[in-house]
């Protein structure tokens, strides 16, 4: 049963069922001195592992040997892959993922002249990992490239009032719609940056949804059986199945409308989270 709710919730989802509302805020520019002295610390360590030879400028290089040969004379200089990101979240503390989306794909198969062939590679269907980053607080150093992160408040209550219900969360994590409350996109590149996070919010009362969604369903089924019944019974001259259409049109209108009522008194809600992202000097 909780299976069914959570796909209904889902599928109101998917069908634009979902009240969207703004975020609650836009988090300021401005980190805890903490952090700050960690971001500082981290950049130039940072800068120091992409420009080595800046951390010992003081002192002479050595004479290159006289036989070596001249592509070993100059050591070749590492590329960084990683940049540093300083994140802080107006929530608390809070475990950060980086989201990475995998698509699998499979070869299609054609029959032709009885004999089963390869034919085009199609994506069959994408799935979501995520990595840990750091529990922020934190300075981490996270990869090139623009991508989500997810957040997850420590705090049970918290995560509960931002998240909706345990029983719920891992299902709503896998709708687009309802997994922005706790995703925000970085862009991370070779200048020190800060990101500072506002959670958002998402309600799915599934059960209550649910029983309007079948509720609304029965009943626009009763309704138009007893449509096409009416006209039929009127034809024929049968009393019984006239009489029965107006019982199925009645009853349909009443589940529709009750079912529309719980649709609308109880709407699922989502407000995405809100970020500020700025590079440090």
């Amino acid at each position: 049963m909780k299976r069914l709710c959570c796909a209904l919730s889902l599928l109101l989802a998917l069908g634009g069922c979902v009240r969207a509302l703004p975020p609650l805020r836009t988090p300021d520019r401005v980190l805890s001195a903490r952090t700050s002295a960690a971001l500082a610390t981290a950049a130039r360590v940072a800068a120091l592992e992409a420009h080595p030879e800046q951390g010992v400028s003081s002192l002479p290089p050595p004479p290159p040997p006289q036989d070596a040969p001249a592509e070993a004379q100059t050591p070749p200089t590492a590329t960084p892959s990683r940049g540093v990101l300083a994140i802080e979240v107006d929530d608390g503390p809070a475990r950060v993922e980086r989201v990475v989306w995998h698509t699998v794909l499979r070869p299609t198969r054609v029959l032709v002249s009885g004999n089963r062939r390869s034919g085009d590679v199609l994506p069959s269907h994408a799935f979501v990992e995520v990595e840990p980053v750091c529990v922020a607080p934190c300075v981490a150093r996270v990869p090139y490239g623009a991508y989500e992160l997810r957040i997850t408040p420590l705090d049970v209550a918290t995560r509960d009032d931002r998240l909706g219900p345990r029983s719920q969360q891992e299902s709503l994590e896998s709708s687009a719609v309802y997994r922005s409350a706790n995703t925000v996109a970085v862009v991370v590149n070779e200048a020190p940056s800060a990101l500072r996070v506002t959670l958002g919010r998402r309600r799915a009362p599934a059960v209550v949804q649910s029983a309007g969604a079948l509720t609304t369903l029965i009943g626009a089924g009763l309704t138009l059986l007893g449509g096409i019944m009416l006209p039929t019974g009127a034809v024929l001259g049968q009393t019984d199945v006239r009489d029965g259409s107006i019982i199925a049109l009645s009853i349909g209108a009443l589940g529709t409308l009750v079912g529309t009522s719980l649709l609308s008194g109880y709407p699922s809600e989502v407000r995405p989270a809100s970020s500020t992202q700025w590079d440090v000097p």
